[in-house]
């Protein structure tokens, strides 16, 4: 497994934009106003915000994840947001997650960010595992979404 810029492997951006509309139809699905190609297309930077990860094995996805300048969550002022942090359902629980994040902090660090943030409802173990602290809870469309905080 291997884990690089999107921007060396823009190839990959269908198959993260399929996973993407599977995983969160509410956000990037056919009726949002989100287009996952134009976002992952945008995230095809090297060194400024925002930038893409992509894991992967040969010809074959395994997950991504992204550095933003801003978040799903508009009204938050923090930045910068790790976000779409995403592993295909086959592949979870085998460490890909652990990887792609500490990967995106490590970017973020060569990028001179030094305090990051994440939003989610599921993933929580896996920012606290890491040594990210809860920040604020926020409720967003009747669930409630966990910030977290990351210094370094």
């Amino acid at each position: 497994m291997e884990i690089d810029l999107l921007a060396h492997h823009k190839a990959f951006i269908p198959q993260i934009a399929s996973l993407y509309e599977e995983e969160w139809p509410h956000y990037y699905g056919v009726q949002s106003k989100v287009n996952p190609v134009k976002e992952l297309e945008a995230g095809c930077n090297r060194d400024r915000l925002p930038i893409c990860l992509v894991a992967f094995e040969g010809e074959t996805v395994l997950g991504a994840v992204s550095l933003k300048a801003s978040s799903i969550l508009s009204e938050v002022s923090q930045f910068p947001w790790v976000g779409a942090l995403l592993v295909t359902p086959k592949m979870r629980r085998k460490g890909i997650g652990t990887l792609l994040l500490r990967s995106v902090m490590k970017q973020a660090r060569k990028q001179g960010y030094y305090t990051l943030y994440a939003a989610t409802e599921s993933a929580g173990n896996l920012f606290i595992k890491e040594g990210w602290v809860y920040d604020d809870l926020l409720l967003m469309e009747g669930k409630e979404i966990i910030i977290y905080r990351y210094c370094v």
